[in-house]
C-alpha cells in the first residue's frame, strides 16, 4: 500500500511539473513590444521597437507564438522614399498571432507606403488593430465659388487637413497617381451622388488665405457651391495588405483612413477577414471626416480560393465595397495549333493553370487543354512581354490580335486557379460610400445575408470586364440570397458580359430590394431598376421581394435584358404582388 500511496505520489508530481512546464513555455509564447522599447504614445516612433519584437519571434520554437500591441497609439515612422513595401511587414512568418489590446492604433506616416503587410506567411492571425495615416491621403473643405462654364470649383480647406498643393495630394508633384474630387452633404457628410465625381487633371491653383481652386473635366453646377468637397491623392497602399500568404486572419481590424484599398487580398489562398470595420475615425477635432479609404474597401485578385469576408462593417470609401476576380490575358499570335503567345501575366506563371479561354463567337468560355511548357518571347510590333505557351493537345478555334489588331476583341486567357474562386461575403454591412456594392468575378462563389445600402449602385455586380481592367472571369455559379438592398440609386442586380461568354449558373433568391431609384447622373446600369441582365444564360431568380421604389421611379421597368439565355423566374413580387418575366421586363436601352 505503502508503495502505491508513494507510487500516485510521484505521478502528481510529474504531472505538476508537466502543467507548469506548459505553462512555463505558453506564458513565453507571448511577446510584448513594451519590452523592445515600444512607447505607444503617438509621439514617439515606434516603428523600431515593433520590428525588433517581430524579428524576435523567429528565435521561439513554441507555436503558435503571440506578438503583444497593447492598448495605445503606436506612431510608425517612415520616410517616403523608404525600400520596403510596408510600414509594419509581416513577412515569411508562421503560426503567428499578431495582437492588439482593447484600444490599439497604429499611425502610418507614408502616404506611399502600405500599413501592415503580410507576406509569404502561414497560419499568422493579426487582431484589434486601428489603422491610421498622418498626413491623411485625401483633404477636404468646403466649395465657396464655382464657374459651370470654365468648370472650375474654389473650395476652403478645412482645418487640420492636408493642403491640396502637398505632394501627396497633388497629382501633379512627380509622384504617380492622379486626383478626383466627390461632394458630400455639409451636414450629415453623406455623398451626394446627384453629382459627377470630379476628376482633376490640371494643377490646382493656391489663391491664399486657404482657398484653392480646381480645374474639373466634368460637369460643374452652382448649387455645388456649400457642399463639402473631398480630394483625395490615390496611391498603391492599402490598409492592411495580404500577398502570397495561405490560411491567414484579420480579425476585429479597423481602417480610419488608406491611401488605396482597407484591405488588399492578392496571390493568396484561403484568407479571412472577420469583424472588421472601415469607418470615419471618430475622435477628431474640427470638420468630420467625409471619407475613409480612397479605394476598394475590399480588393482581392488572383487567388486560387477565394478570400472569405464575414460580419463585418465598410462605409466612407472612395470606391466600391469589395471586388474579386482574376485577370484577362490577350492572345497575340498562334504559332501551331498547339501553342499560342499571349500578353505576360503573373497569373498564368506563377500557379498551377487551369485555363479558360474567351474567344469571339462563343457565348461559354471554352476548357484550354493542359499547358506542359511556357517561355518568354517576343511579338513584333506589340511592345509589352509575352510568353509563349504550348499545350498536350489541341487548341480550340482562336481570335488573335495579329489577325484583328485590337487588343480587346482577340481571344482571352485567364487561369481559374488565379481568379478568386470560393470567394464568400457573408453577413456584411456596406453603406454610404462611393459607387458599389460587391463586384464578384470570382466563380462558385457565396454571396449571402448582407445590408447594402445608401450607395449610387449597383449593389451587386456580377460581370466580367472586357474594358481597360480586363478583370474576370464572370462569377459563374454565384448563389446570391438573403441580402438587403436599400436606397440603392442604380440597378440593384446588375448581371453583364462585355466579352462573348455569357454569365452562367447564377441563383439569386430571398433577396429583399427596397427603397430604390436615385438620381445618380452615370455608371452600370439604370437608374431605379431592381434587375440588369446583360449577357446571361442558366439563371434562377426566385422568391426576391422587391418594394418601394422611391418617387419618381415607380415606372421604371423591375428588369432590363439583354441578349438573355434560358432563365428560371418564379415568385417575385413587387410591392406585394407576383410579377412576370415576359410582363415586367423591357430591353436594355441603347446608350446616348
Amino acid at each position: 500500500m505503502k508503495h502505491c500511496r508513494h507510487f500516485f505520489k510521484s505521478v502528481s508530481l510529474c504531472v505538476l511539473i508537466l502543467l507548469t512546464t506548459a505553462m512555463s513555455l505558453q506564458a513565453q509564447t507571448v511577446v510584448n513590444v513594451k519590452d523592445f522599447g515600444a512607447v505607444g504614445d503617438g509621439k514617439a516612433d515606434d516603428l523600431p521597437a515593433l520590428n525588433k519584437a517581430l524579428e524576435s519571434l523567429r528565435t521561439i520554437s513554441q507555436r503558435p507564438v503571440t506578438l503583444l500591441i497593447p492598448d495605445g497609439t503606436y506612431r510608425l515612422g517612415l520616410d517616403e522614399n523608404a525600400d520596403t513595401k510596408a510600414h509594419f511587414m509581416i513577412a515569411s512568418h508562421r503560426d503567428v498571432i499578431v495582437s492588439g489590446g482593447e484600444n490599439t492604433l497604429l499611425i502610418m506616416t507614408s502616404p506611399y507606403h502600405q500599413g501592415v503587410g503580410i507576406y509569404k506567411c502561414t497560419n499568422v492571425t493579426v487582431k484589434n488593430l486601428a489603422i491610421d495615416y498622418d498626413p491623411l491621403p485625401y483633404t477636404q473643405g468646403m466649395i465657396t465659388k464655382v464657374d459651370p462654364e470654365s468648370q472650375l470649383i474654389t473650395m476652403k480647406v478645412d482645418p487640420g487637413y492636408p493642403l491640396p498643393t502637398d505632394a501627396h495630394i497633388d497629382a501633379f508633384s512627380g509622384k504617380q497617381g492622379h486626383s478626383v474630387g466627390y461632394l458630400y452633404d455639409a451636414q450629415t457628410n453623406m455623398k451626394q451622388n446627384q453629382y459627377y465625381s470630379q476628376y482633376l487633371r490640371k494643377q490646382v491653383e493656391d489663391l491664399g488665405n486657404g482657398l484653392y481652386r480646381y480645374k474639373s473635366s466634368n460637369v460643374v453646377r452652382d448649387d455645388m457651391v456649400g457642399r463639402r468637397f473631398a480630394v483625395v491623392g490615390r496611391r498603391k497602399a492599402s490598409a492592411y495588405q495580404v500577398n502570397d500568404s495561405t490560411d491567414c486572419l484579420i480579425e476585429n481590424a479597423t481602417v480610419y483612413s488608406a491611401p488605396s484599398c482597407g484591405y488588399n487580398v492578392a496571390s493568396s489562398t484561403r484568407i479571412t477577414i472577420d469583424k472588421s470595420r472601415i469607418i470615419h475615425r471618430p475622435d477628431v477635432s474640427g470638420a468630420p471626416r467625409a471619407m475613409s479609404s480612397n479605394a476598394d474597401g475590399l480588393h482581392s485578385k488572383w487567388c486560387p480560393v477565394g478570400p472569405t469576408l464575414s460580419n463585418s462593417t465598410f462605409t466612407g470609401m472612395g470606391d466600391d465595397s469589395v471586388n474579386i476576380g482574376g485577370s484577362y490575358t490577350p492572345v497575340l499570335e498562334k504559332l501551331d495549333d498547339r501553342t499560342i503567345v499571349v500578353q505576360a501575366h503573373g497569373s498564368i506563371t506563377n500557379y498551377p493553370t487551369d485555363l479558360i479561354m474567351a474567344s469571339p463567337g462563343h457565348d461559354e468560355h471554352l476548357k484550354l487543354p493542359k499547358m506542359i511548357k511556357w517561355n518568354g518571347t517576343k511579338v513584333e510590333g506589340f511592345k509589352k512581354h509575352c510568353i509563349k505557351l504550348t499545350f498536350d493537345a489541341p487548341l480550340p478555334d482562336l481570335v488573335t490580335w495579329k489577325e484583328n489588331g485590337n487588343i480587346k476583341k482577340c481571344s482571352q486567357v485567364l487561369n481559374l486557379n488565379a481568379c478568386g474562386r470560393y470567394a464568400k461575403v457573408i453577413n456584411n454591412h456596406f453603406y454610404n460610400h462611393r459607387v458599389r456594392g460587391i463586384l464578384m468575378r470570382g466563380p462558385d462563389s457565396l454571396i449571402k445575408g448582407n445590408r447594402i445600402e445608401n450607395l449610387s449602385g449597383p449593389a451587386i455586380v456580377v460581370s466580367n470586364d472586357g474594358g481597360f481592367l480586363t478583370e474576370g472571369p464572370s462569377g459563374d455559379n454565384t448563389i446570391i440570397e438573403d441580402n438587403v438592398m436599400v436606397n440603392i440609386e442604380r440597378s440593384n442586380i446588375y448581371i453583364a458580359s462585355s466579352l462573348p461568354p455569357k454569365v452562367r449558373g447564377l441563383v439569386i433568391r430571398n433577396n429583399r430590394i427596397e427603397n430604390y431609384g436615385g438620381d445618380d447622373p452615370y455608371g452600370r446600369g439604370i437608374n431605379g431598376n431592381p434587375f440588369y441582365i446583360s449577357s446571361g444564360g442558366d439563371l434562377t431568380i426566385e422568391n426576391n421581394t422587391i418594394v418601394k421604389p422611391n418617387t419618381g421611379y415607380e415606372n421604371v421597368p423591375l428588369i432590363y435584358t439583354k441578349n438573355l439565355g434560358k432563365i428560371t423566374w418564379k415568385n417575385n413580387t413587387l410591392d406585394g404582388q407576383q410579377t412576370q418575366l415576359e410582363k415586367d421586363s423591357q430591353p436594355i436601352p441603347p446608350k446616348d
